[in-house]
């Protein structure tokens, strides 16, 4: 088999993380990996936003000047060199810089992480599944369920399962549309074309993708960003939903909390909770049972969770676990 290369692009916080990666299947090995600096870019697009979709529907690409978010810098990034990003346009995704730094062109298989901010999906119940027929009705009738605009939204609608003869279990998948179209820009600026582009809960198909005997179909994948945790649903093996459980609701560094969390109103951290009632609805719904939560990324990310009841059996998993040659702040 040929070696491949994959190139991937971790910009869930103003410090963007490239890794460059080559082998075959599961057999990979990081080749490179390096930050560069994202900061205009991230100020830009997230600054301030508080992560709801209300939010996107209300400023319509209008800039805030809010202060940036705490704890941005991605954990496990190493305190190494960070590439200054190119002077050219302001708010521009830092794409130039990091293709500078790789001495090739080509890459077999390229993915970019967005931030989820203010990401969503809507779950609809339609009597057809033709792709054209979803990508012309399915914004419609999401807006029906909305209390606000989805116009300034992509909107990417897909088949989940089909629930009778003429009745088709659809997800409507929402994510800022300039943040998307700028990105785009860019890209075909300077000829790369990536093959994925999606948030830190879409990397749990991936996951099981790379490793379908080991990752449970039925399970929860749970991923540290800058802004919170990422939460991916899989249902034999297959994406259903997502969510986020934010970091701004917290009262200090996770690390330094040796039990439950509490919030700015006094309240316990809500991730376990989450969990819990999303297992819930996720096994009435689809009549299974989730098998496992896996925790992906350093033990220490996840301290807040250590004392937590969660209902199904959890699994600690290190980056170089998933990738040979890959450290933690490759991941």
């Amino acid at each position: 088999m040929e070696t491949e290369t994959i190139l991937s692009i971790d910009a869930t916080g103003p410090t963007i993380r490239a890794v460059l990666a080559e082998g075959n299947g599961t057999d990979m090995v990081v080749k490179d990996a390096f930050s560069v600096d994202g900061s205009d870019w991230w100020n830009t697009h997230f600054r301030g936003k508080s992560g709801t979709a209300e939010e996107v529907s209300a400023q319509d690409g209008t800039e805030d000047t809010s202060s940036t978010p705490p704890n941005s810098t991605p954990l496990g990034s190493p305190n190494g060199e960070v590439l200054p990003a190119p002077s050219k346009g302001k708010g521009r995704f830092p794409l130039e810089a990091i293709l500078n730094r790789i001495p090739i062109t080509h890459f077999d298989e390229s993915l970019i992480v967005l931030p989820p901010h203010q990401a969503m999906a809507l779950h609809l119940e339609l009597p057809f599944s033709q792709k054209a027929s979803l990508s012309r009705i399915a914004p419609l009738e999401a807006q029906d369920k909305l209390p606000f605009s989805v116009q300034s939204f992509h909107c990417n609608a897909h088949t989940l399962r089909k629930l009778s003869a003429n009745l088709f279990d659809i997800q409507v998948d929402l994510y800022p549309d300039k943040i998307l179209a700028d990105l785009i820009s860019t890209c075909k600026e300077l000829q790369f074309e990536p093959s994925l582009i999606t948030i830190p809960p879409g990397l749990g198909e991936l996951c099981h993708t790379l490793y379908p005997k080991y990752i449970s179909k039925e399970c929860l994948l749970v991923f540290r960003s800058a802004i919170g945790y990422s939460v991916a649903v899989l249902i034999d093996g297959d994406p259903v939903g997502y969510f986020t459980v934010p970091l701004e609701t917290h009262t200090g560094p996770l690390e330094t909390h040796s039990g439950p969390l509490e919030t700015h109103s006094g309240h316990k951290f809500p991730g376990p909770s989450s969990l819990n009632i999303c297992i819930a609805a996720i096994e009435e719904r689809f009549s299974t049972k989730i098998e496992r939560v896996y925790f992906i990324g350093p033990e220490g990310e996840f301290a807040a969770w250590k004392d937590c009841v969660i209902i199904r059996q959890s699994e600690y998993l290190q980056f170089e676990d998933l990738i040979p040659n890959c450290s933690n702040g490759d991941g």
